[in-house]
């Protein structure tokens, strides 16, 4: 009976040493997992600074009030996205990844920071797609510049920061559009940094799936984004296109050349993540998407003319 009752003390030591061991550690890792921000009232962190943590937070910052816009800095911890209100009218929230020397306040007001995982989405331009009568008809050229945002669950949208493009580290610079496509004219006969051809036939689909090793792509432009990991997973990212792109065009062998015909439109078009088909093969909801931006038409030079039909194509990994 009395070796029974010691054994169950001890039994009720070990487990009241082990559980409070474990709240320990549960702690630690809750208080290391919790993200924190640093906010100075000045450019490049100086002035009064502000440290917050959690999730979500709202601060009042010593900042004087006088006439004109506030210029501030924010330090984000590693491995984390902030978003924080600009305190203009639309209350629009800028993204902060890494560390930011200068965000600039339309007014003074509680500044609301929330902050989550970072996750990444690459995007690699893979070329057009046109209607091709004569190889001339191949000589794309302009600028395609590509941009990402998120729709944020408050409403409104927020855009992402690119943080590396050809595999070159960009995520100090604060970027928030990509140039992925840029050439100088139909007689420029430099190839963009993408497959080849870049410029397919309409009736042609490539194959994106035969470029990928262990997700990244051998060969090409590829912009890589960070968004909040909630984003990604509800879906609520998209992708916008500003383009301006010209073409040549020849209806046949013996037909009239044209070296500089202007695609239309000019403005930027976007298509959200939720409207992008799979790329063949993929189950994924989010990535190995097909992304396409089109169509840019150009109407007939002269009678018996068909124009140009002409679709970007990109992938999303």
């Amino acid at each position: 009976m009395k070796k029974t009752i010691l054994q169950f003390a001890l039994l009720l030591g070990f487990v009241s040493l082990y559980g409070n061991t474990i709240s320990k550690k549960s702690l630690n890792s809750e208080t290391v997992l919790d993200p924190w921000v640093e906010i100075y009232t000045q450019a490049n962190y100086g002035g009064v600074r502000t440290i917050v943590t959690g999730a979500t937070n709202t601060v009042n910052l010593p900042i004087p009030n006088t006439p004109g816009y506030k210029t501030i800095s924010v330090k984000v911890q590693p491995g984390y996205v902030a978003y924080i209100n600009t305190c203009n009218e639309f209350n629009d929230e800028v993204m902060i990844y890494g560390n930011r020397p200068s965000l600039t306040l339309y007014a003074l007001c509680p500044i609301t920071i929330k902050a989550e995982r970072a996750d990444f989405i690459r995007v690699q331009f893979q070329g057009f797609t046109t209607n091709i009568h004569n190889n001339d008809c191949r000589k794309i050229f302009g600028s395609v510049r590509l941009k990402m945002f998120e729709n944020r669950p408050g409403g409104g949208t927020v855009t992402n920061v690119v943080t590396m493009q050809n595999g070159a580290d960009v995520s100090t610079l604060n970027r928030i559009e990509a140039l992925v496509f840029n050439r100088a004219s139909a007689s420029d006969t430099s190839l963009p940094n993408c497959v080849i051809p870049y410029v397919f036939d309409s009736s042609f689909v490539p194959n994106f799936n035969e470029a990928i090793v262990n997700q990244e792509r051998t060969s090409g432009i590829f912009v890589v984004f960070v968004a909040g990991e909630s984003a990604i997973a509800e879906r609520r990212i998209g992708f916008t296109s500003n383009s301006n792109l010209r073409t040549a065009h020849k209806m046949n062998d013996f037909a009239t050349y044209y070296s500089n015909i202007q695609l239309s439109p000019t403005l930027p078009m976007s298509r959200l993540i939720t409207s992008l088909p799979n790329i063949p093969g993929s189950t994924s909801l989010t990535r190995d998407k097909i992304l396409q931006f089109g169509f840019y038409s150009n109407p007939p030079q002269n009678s018996g003319d068909s124009g140009h039909l002409v679709k970007i194509l990109m992938s999303v990994f």
